[in-house]
């Protein structure tokens, strides 16, 4: 099937391009170009290009779509209960009822079912994890607090907004994962600065003898494998402009370059001499 006359009609080179990445990310499903469209990607191509053409195939009923969706996200939204407070009962009877929910005819609206809804503009898994997080925190409401054990288990009536805190996960996923990314395009020479730089803390004169090189060599090796990680993230960062990193963006960033330093240093087997003591004279 070709990239068809609906998509060729509107006239927006950027939706072609995303409904192209959405058939390759998934060339099982035979989605129609009439069911991908809907007014609002009209307007606004959809960010997540996959995540919008796996949930138009699913609202269409395209063959092996929901099985994809299943496949794809239920054990990561398990995991996302879970780390909530969830039971492992209360997170399977949560994620069948979603799915079940999902599949209704929404209140409103053009779309078929309630996955029909989901624009694009963030990734599926947020937007999931989001419907999934406000059934956990209705299910604890409902449910009268037997012991102050079990109280203490449920989220406290001042806990953000589930919205939020889904997108600061989501965020904080996508920094290391960013981070990981750029961390494997450093040259064997820059990762070796950058660990006994900023893991075995030596200074610039003291890698320069390690390494056999010159200070200014240490120097230029630093500033390239710092900015090529800076400009990772920041591309990143720029096809994700809806991003709201927050505090827990920034500490899982951290987080994730203290994982790849002691990673890297057990790789590398970085050798760290101590300085030489100063030899002594016959002088004393």
């Amino acid at each position: 099937m070709s990239v068809a006359a609906p998509l060729q009609s509107t006239q927006d080179p950027k939706l072609q391009a995303a409904y192209v990445k959405g058939r390759r990310a998934h060339p099982r499903l035979d989605l129609d170009p009439e069911d991908y469209l809907t007014e609002a990607v009209a307007e606004r191509p959809p960010r997540s290009e996959a995540d919008y053409y796996l949930a138009r195939a699913c609202n269409a009923g395209v063959p092996g779509s929901w099985e994809r969706l299943q496949m794809q996200f239920r054990r990561r939204l398990r995991g996302f209960l879970r780390k909530r407070g969830a039971s492992a009962s209360d997170a399977d009877q949560l994620l069948d009822e979603a799915w079940g929910a999902l599949a209704e005819a929404p209140p409103r609206g053009g779309a078929r079912t309630r996955i029909g809804t989901y624009d694009g503009r963030g990734s599926l898994h947020a937007w999931l994890a989001t419907i999934l997080w406000r059934r956990l925190t209705d299910l604890w409401r409902k449910r009268p607090a037997a012991t102050a054990e079990s109280a203490e288990e449920q989220p406290a009536p001042q806990q953000r907004d589930p919205a939020v805190s889904v997108s600061h996960d989501e965020t904080s996923r996508l920094l290391a994962d960013a981070l990981e990314e750029a961390w494997s395009t450093l040259t064997p020479r820059e990762l070796q600065a950058v660990v006994l730089k900023y893991c075995h803390k030596l200074p610039q004169t003291e890698i320069a003898r390690i390494m056999n090189v010159g200070a200014p060599r240490v120097t230029r090796m630093l500033q390239s494998a710092t900015s090529r990680l800076r400009s990772a993230i920041a591309s990143r960062f720029d096809r994700h402009t809806d991003w709201d990193v927050g505090g827990s963006g920034w500490a899982a960033l951290a987080e994730a370059v203290e994982r790849m330093l002691s990673r890297s240093a057990a790789q590398i087997g970085a050798d760290v001499d101590a300085p030489e003591e100063p030899r002594r004279t016959a002088d004393g």
